[in-house]
């Protein structure tokens, strides 16, 4: 196995351990904006939308996915057209507790950094990540209202 393939699926090892259900019903509303931006009709098979007709290199730095110009050095000359745009949307929880909690049973990455710490230190990591969202909690009372900036991009391939 290659190591892309090999990361690859390590990573979706670490995703089906969660319940990516719970996660991807607050993600709907970043794939419908992601469908209108690419007129996305019913009878389109997915990978003609995905990104697997992209061949990417696989140690490109993690900064390159942030700004438009970034994305087009790693595309380079396998795109005809790129669209970027900036977007956000804001998770809702009835606490910050409550958000960690999710975070817990449903985000396998997390689940799995959670497994490799003492009860102690999975405490101690609890606490520290609800005193964190506090910086970005704009709820002003005991719910959260996160908000969550994204860029999205939309590629044509040469």
């Amino acid at each position: 196995m290659t190591e892309p393939d090999d990361l690859k699926s390590r990573q979706q090892t670490i995703w089906a351990t969660g319940d990516y259900s719970l996660i991807a019903s607050r993600l709907v509303i970043v794939s419908e904006l992601l469908c209108e931006s690419v007129d996305l009709r019913a009878n389109i098979a997915e990978e003609h939308v995905l990104h697997k007709y992209f061949p990417l290199d696989p140690h490109a730095p993690p900064d390159l996915w942030s700004t438009q110009e970034g994305l087009a050095k790693l595309f380079g000359d396998n795109i005809a057209s790129l669209c970027v745009v900036p977007r956000s949307v804001i998770y809702r929880f009835r606490s910050p507790e409550a958000y960690v909690g999710a975070l817990q049973i449903g985000l396998g990455p997390f689940m799995c950094r959670m497994a490799t710490l003492s009860s102690d230190r999975q405490e101690m990591y609890r606490r520290d990540l609800v005193e964190a969202l506090g910086d970005y909690n704009r709820s002003g009372d005991e719910t959260l209202v996160l908000p969550f900036d994204y860029i999205e991009m939309v590629a044509a391939k040469r």
